[in-house]
């Protein structure tokens, strides 16, 4: 999900970590990273702490 709304703000983004490859159906437990550019990390903090607020 916050892969997707980053792509819908045109902020390429990588899922990496222990379980990446076996993300869908994604468990509770799954660790994972999602990493992004520099340039845009600031950006990306922004929306996925905006959409945090709205779902709360």
């Amino acid at each position: 999900m916050a892969k997707q709304l980053l792509a819908d703000y045109e902020i390429k983004s990588v899922v990496t970590g222990d379980n990446a490859a076996n993300l869908y159906p994604i468990s509770a437990m799954a660790a994972i990273d999602l990493q992004v550019f520099e340039s845009r990390a600031k950006e990306a903090v922004v929306i996925l702490e905006s959409r945090k607020t709205q779902e709360q």
